[in-house]
């Protein structure tokens, strides 16, 4: 009974120790794997930038709550609503499209503005103001870097695409220190955080905290103290939220008509004209404030009536039809029974630059400007010449671009329709 009972004993023994061992083997695969599947997620913060604008298709809702924690009170603190789309595209200025669209309630009701931008087209309203911008009317505002128009919108750092430059900035600029935490509970679920102090002449200007999701990098929270501890202290949250099937649904706006469709109360209420010149009749000529040959400053204030039916010509000194061009116009003018006032804009700044143009020099009736690039933008003129009519009402009757061997004809045509 004895030696029944050992060598069942040892029996045990002898199994228990092969689970023992097959246990701690497990235990040991287990922790390889999952220290193998944690590599296989780790993220380098050099990595962030790339990992952001890998997440160039995005749907955000966010909340941007800026503050101001030395003020006297909690007037200071101003809480938006932000819903912004984006979408990679091949645009050679910007390789995503966009739309950032905010609210701001308050007391006296609900603020709203939105930015609209693709391919080389941007839309901007805020304070009943629309504004627009197209690459092929005048390249200049898409053309300088970081503060382009279609760069420096409002809260569009809120989509990951453009958060990667603050963060690239972060990690590259010397200025910044910062500490990078992988698989951290962050509001109670895993994250991964970038801390980062900038100092600047042996102060902190800066405390920045970004959370993201530790798998997509889609970014969580974001928290900027600006001026930490100075009376011009400031202190910027983004919370991201889950955004609904609404949100989810919309797409990025692709041509004007979308747009348009979007906002129809803005652009009937508040859209003057669209920066493009063949867009003009039948609005007011917008408005004229150049410097004079005659000295001093010419100025005609947006939709003023004209004493007679106006020809305003803008032209290129440097180019060589433009003494043709000032001829074709001179002569349908005068071909006319009635009389009709001449507005020539040349591009140059200089007097000296434009006097050579004007064949026989000035004449009755016409009026020489200068430093006409400042003004293409609000005509939307692209190309010279370019020749606007206006009735003595101040509205804009016909348009003519470009310069072609029936262009005394088409004046003529055109100055009858304006008187």
């Amino acid at each position: 009974m004895y030696a029944r009972n050992y060598y069942k004993v040892d029996s045990d023994r002898k199994i228990w120790r092969m689970v023992g061992v097959g246990t701690v083997a497990a235990l040991l695969w287990i922790g390889l794997f999952v220290l193998t599947a944690l590599s296989a997620h780790a993220v380098e913060p050099q990595e962030l930038p790339a990992r952001l604008r890998g997440l160039a298709d995005a749907h955000v809702h966010a909340t941007v709550e800026v503050s101001l924690p030395m003020a006297a009170d909690d007037r200071d603190q101003i809480n938006y609503d932000i819903v912004a789309l984006s979408c990679a595209t091949s645009d050679t200025i910007l390789p995503v499209d966009y739309l950032v669209e905010w609210k701001l309630p308050a007391t006296s009701g609900t603020s709203e503005g939105f930015t609209s931008y693709f391919d080389g087209n941007l839309y901007r309203f805020r304070d009943s103001r629309l504004r627009e911008y197209h690459l092929d009317d005048n390249p200049d505002p898409f053309m300088s870097g970081a503060s382009s128009v279609q760069r420096s919108t409002q809260f569009m750092d809120v989509l990951p695409y453009f958060l990667a430059d603050e963060i690239s900035s972060v990690v590259t600029d010397p200025t910044y220190t910062y500490k990078w935490s992988e698989n951290v509970m962050t509001d109670g679920v895993p994250a991964s955080v970038l801390r980062a102090d900038r100092e600047v002449s042996g102060e902190v200007v800066a405390e920045l905290t970004y959370v993201f999701d530790p798998t997509t990098m889609m970014p969580r929270k974001i928290l900027r103290e600006m001026s930490p501890g100075n009376i011009s202290e400031q202190t910027i949250v983004v919370r991201y939220a889950e955004p609904s099937d609404d949100i989810m649904s919309r797409t990025v706006p692709r041509s004007e008509d979308e747009v348009m469709a979007l906002y129809p109360d803005v652009f009937e209420r508040f859209r003057e004209k669209n920066y493009r010149l063949t867009s003009l009749p039948g609005q007011p000529v917008p408005n004229i404030a150049l410097q004079s040959a005659a000295g001093g400053r010419y100025t005609h204030p947006r939709g003023e009536k004209f004493p007679a039916p106006t020809v305003i010509v803008f032209l290129d000194e440097t180019v060589a039809s433009t003494p043709d061009a000032v001829k074709a116009v001179r002569s349908g003018v005068g071909s006319m029974p009635f009389n009709t006032d001449i507005i020539w804009i040349f591009l140059s700044s200089r007097l000296d630059d434009v006097t050579g143009s004007l064949p026989d020099g000035l004449q009755a009736g016409e009026t020489l400007l200068t430093g006409g690039r400042n003004s293409l933008r609000e005509f939307g003129v692209t190309e010279t010449p370019s020749i606007i009519f206006a009735n003595p009402a101040g509205l804009v009757s016909d348009v003519i671009v470009g310069y072609n061997k029936d262009l005394e004809s088409g004046v003529i045509q055109k100055v009858a329709l304006a008187q």
